[in-house]
């Protein structure tokens, strides 16, 4: 049988009530008028079809039926009142379990490094995190928030810009000690590029621009991967020239690993960004989730720009 919609009408009047033995102090205690109190309990007693309290001007004293009914509802009033506790304390301090998803390359070179400080901020937070390249769809894989790069489909969900990013190209010194380092980018002809497979099964062309003329080249080489990670690799090693993501070598630049060229016609790459299914944004736990990866990004020198 299904509970009746005014189940617990009545009832919080009449515990507290019952525990002040007056109708004034319990209209005290819940901010409202004796008169409340009283219209309270007396449609609680007509729901029941019992006496619960006998009333006097000063004081009431509950009935043996009351005394009886008062024990259960303490207990259950006691409960959601721990239950209103907890949904505060949530809202104030994210807990949990959050469900995210976020590209590869960007868990193993920005996100997964930074979790330290996601949990120590946050101890109660469980973060269930998949990193893969496919798209994966919020409602339909019960997701809270993603973290793409690029084009965003999800027209009904809330999205936060984390970065914008630079496509830069680079080369191992050991292979630009071999061959010699392009000048312009139709010199890429030359050379032996390492291509990133594309979602539609095609390999992206490289894409340049000096001030206002964008260049873009049909690269060619031995080496087409949809691993943008493993496409860095094998540049680390000497296999080539790649066009990547400037977070995506930053550290490999920093240590030597690799060498910029064709610095100067560097352009724009895509944007980073948050996505949130619909209704899940203003929860706490994907509000501190974007936070913390606002930050992350920003420590990591990524503008939103």
């Amino acid at each position: 049988m299904s509970p009746p919609l005014d189940l617990f009408s009545g009832v919080v009047p009449f515990v507290v009530a019952a525990e002040c033995g007056s109708i004034r102090g319990a209209a005290e205690q819940l901010g409202v008028t004796p008169s409340a109190v009283t219209r309270a309990v007396q449609r609680l007693e007509q729901r029941l079809g019992v006496r619960l309290m006998v009333r006097s001007p000063r004081s009431v004293r509950t009935t043996d039926e009351g005394k009886t009914v008062l024990e259960c509802y303490r207990d259950a009033v006691t409960r959601a009142l721990a239950a209103q506790d907890f949904a505060l304390s949530a809202q104030r301090r994210p807990q949990g379990i959050l469900r995210a998803s976020a590209s590869r390359i960007l868990g193993r070179e920005l996100i997964a490094p930074a979790l330290p400080q996601l949990f120590d901020r946050y101890p109660g937070l469980e973060l269930r995190i998949s990193f893969t390249d496919r798209v994966v769809g919020l409602v339909q894989e019960n997701v809270d928030v993603a973290v793409r790069i690029g084009d965003l489909d999800d027209s009904d969900g809330r999205r936060w810009v984390l970065a914008g990013t630079r496509w830069v190209t680079v080369a191992s010194p050991a292979y630009l000690a071999r061959a010699k380092a392009p000048k312009t980018p139709r010199a890429l002809d030359e050379h032996a590029c390492l291509r990133f497979l594309a979602p539609d099964g095609r390999p992206r062309d490289w894409t340049y621009r000096r001030g206002d003329e964008t260049t873009v080249v049909a690269v060619r080489g031995s080496l087409v991967t949809d691993d943008g990670a493993a496409l860095v690799a094998a540049a680390e090693a000497g296999a080539g020239l790649v066009q990547a993501m400037d977070f995506m070598v930053t550290r490999a630049l920093q240590d030597g690993r690799l060498v910029e060229v064709l610095e100067g016609d560097s352009c724009p790459g895509p944007t980073i960004s948050a996505v949130a299914a619909p209704g899940r944004h203003r929860s706490p736990r994907v509000r501190a989730f974007v936070t913390f990866l606002q930050e992350t990004f920003e420590r990591a020198g990524l503008s939103r720009s």
